[in-house]
């Protein structure tokens, strides 16, 4: 399915023409659940919990009423009190959602997030993060900016992760939580869901559409599920320019989705599943990265050291380092002998070519060296090759 996806879809932010239909619907949404209420004028913060307990999230699961549960099953609702009921609790999940929706700024490119650790672990799409370890800038709905920086990506699924690199502010000393012994600032956060939502689900979408603005808080719309796979959630949420790695959230507040691509058509909105992040939860945490951003060339993006070797005496030794490429940050200095890599004991450059080409980017591989008569240990995360670089296009057999 993601491959007809991209053959027909786009990503989010560029159905610009939309915008005439779709903001004043927005705004006419927004006056019902309270889209103008004044913005925050300070961060918000998670709860504040004992020092030995892990924050908690910002009260969710909600509770779903039953009489509203049981209205919704067969369609949307058919009275006036079931749709107040639907509106009260979309309400309470904007409450919960709005603090956690987060702009993501890079560069001249413009994202959303959310939060779901206490510890600023942010979730968005792999096309906004788009590779690991960059700086990245994360807005909270109230301006207040703070430094992050991109982990792992998956550009076959759309997954990204970002992590918010500053401690977060601690509680005034007037706060209630403040008076909590041992209490422990935290990031505000709301936790991803367990289950995959079911077509039919109703389900509200946050975002930064055209990315931050100052003094609106992030839009809301409500639709409903039309169908899902493992690989993606069709809704009828519209999405617009900027939504992309803003959350799709039940109806009991938890994180079900992160917002994709659009296509042409106004119910043509796809969010990435949860289930999906959590199939690549440890190479995302770890800083992976795989496929290569759309429309670009696999070349460009292939694992590169950034070091010369030459055989010397039967011996590997470094020549050259990069200067801010991945061996100059693992600490590899010119005339040390490689020894080990990836566990191994190279014979050859062509060996060492190997194991570098058939890496991933960003990859970690740990080296052994030898310097001046003292073995040392080092790590290599492995960058990529960019044609900005000199030296990224490999021309000699000794550059790595």
């Amino acid at each position: 399915m993601y491959s007809n996806l991209l053959a027909r879809g786009r990503v989010a932010g560029a159905r610009g023409g939309l915008l005439a239909v779709i903001l004043p619907w927005m705004l006419a949404f927004g006056g019902v659940i309270g889209a103008a209420e004044p913005v925050a004028t300070k961060p918000p913060l998670a709860k504040t919990v004992a020092s030995k307990a892990a924050a908690e999230p910002l009260s969710a699961p909600l509770a779903i009423p039953t009489e509203l549960a049981e209205s919704l099953r067969p369609g949307p609702p058919k009275t006036v009190k079931q749709l107040r009921m639907l509106q009260d609790q979309v309400r309470r999940v904007v409450a919960l959602g709005r603090p956690v929706t987060v702009a993501i700024e890079m560069n001249d490119s413009v994202g959303s997030g959310v939060i779901i650790s206490a510890d600023g672990l942010v979730l968005t799409a792999g096309h906004v993060s788009i590779e690991p370890n960059r700086e990245v800038s994360v807005r909270f709905p109230d301006g207040h900016r703070v430094k992050g920086r991109s982990l792992g990506v998956n550009h076959e699924l759309d997954c990204g992760m970002v992590r918010i690199s500053v401690p977060p502010p601690s509680p005034d000393d007037d706060s209630s939580d403040s008076a909590v012994t041992g209490s422990l600032p935290a990031w505000p956060f709301l936790p991803i869901a367990t289950e995959a939502p079911k077509p039919g689900d109703w389900v509200v979408v946050l975002g930064q559409p055209n990315g931050f603005v100052e003094g609106r808080n992030p839009p809301v719309r409500l639709g409903r599920v039309l169908s899902i796979d493992d690989q993606m959630i069709n809704t009828d949420a519209t999405l617009v320019g900027g939504d992309s790695g803003g959350p799709l959230f039940n109806l009991r507040g938890e994180v079900v989705g992160i917002h994709s691509k659009i296509g042409e058509q106004i119910t043509s909105n796809y969010h990435v599943p949860v289930t999906a992040f959590r199939r690549e939860w440890q190479r995302l945490n770890d800083g992976r990265m795989t496929g290569v951003p759309d429309g670009e060339d696999p070349d460009d993006w292939r694992p590169f050291a950034g070091l010369t070797l030459r055989e010397v005496n039967g011996a590997l030794v470094v020549t050259q380092v990069f200067p801010r490429r991945s061996a100059a940050e693992a600490g590899l200095l010119s005339g040390d002998i490689l020894l080990e890599i990836d566990g191994k004991q190279p014979e050859s450059l062509a060996e060492v070519d190997r194991t570098i080409r058939n890496s991933e980017p960003y990859t970690r591989v740990p080296v052994v060296i030898d310097r001046q008569g003292t073995k040392i240990e080092l790590t290599l995360w492995l960058g990529r090759a960019t044609t900005d670089f000199p030296g990224a296009r490999l021309d000699n057999e000794d550059r790595r």
